[in-house]
């Protein structure tokens, strides 16, 4: 009885948001430069940082140009390069396109996650929509 009593009151939390479920969804192994491509060109990628719990937002043109913005900062031109060896590279004009920050990323459930160089996770679970309307530097913050 008591053990059926903790498994609702988990599934309760669970489905009221307390946990992420997605944390519970098998990770998929690292995408492919064409897995890549296809999830991430031509859509709107959001999320929350995990240390701060700041939302941002990327919109990726069919080209790979982007523009990045986090919370309420000025919204950063971007661009990026999918290699072929399966990771994304993102850089910005703020840097004038010298560094960039590479990932792997793999799939839970509907979400991406993206890894480092390292194979570290960020932490983060990314929702990516497609995109009609193309990008542009002049919408709200997020």
């Amino acid at each position: 009885m008591r053990a059926r009593v903790l498994l609702a009151a988990a599934l309760i939390w669970a489905g009221a948001g307390g946990a992420p479920l997605a944390q519970e969804e098998a990770l998929s192994p690292p995408l492919t430069a064409a897995e890549i491509r296809a999830a991430i060109l031509g859509h709107e990628l959001s999320g929350v940082t995990a240390e701060s719990g700041i939302p941002w937002m990327e919109c990726i043109t069919p080209e790979g140009d982007t523009v990045y913005r986090f919370g309420p900062l000025p919204a950063q031109i971007g661009r990026v390069q999918v290699t072929e060896e399966g990771q994304a590279c993102f850089s910005y004009a703020e840097s004038g396109f010298t560094r960039e920050a590479c990932w792997t990323m793999r799939r839970r459930g509907e979400r991406l996650q993206f890894d480092d160089a390292e194979g570290v996770s960020e932490s983060f679970l990314v929702l990516a929509r497609p995109r009609v309307n193309g990008c542009s530097a002049e919408a709200p913050s997020v």
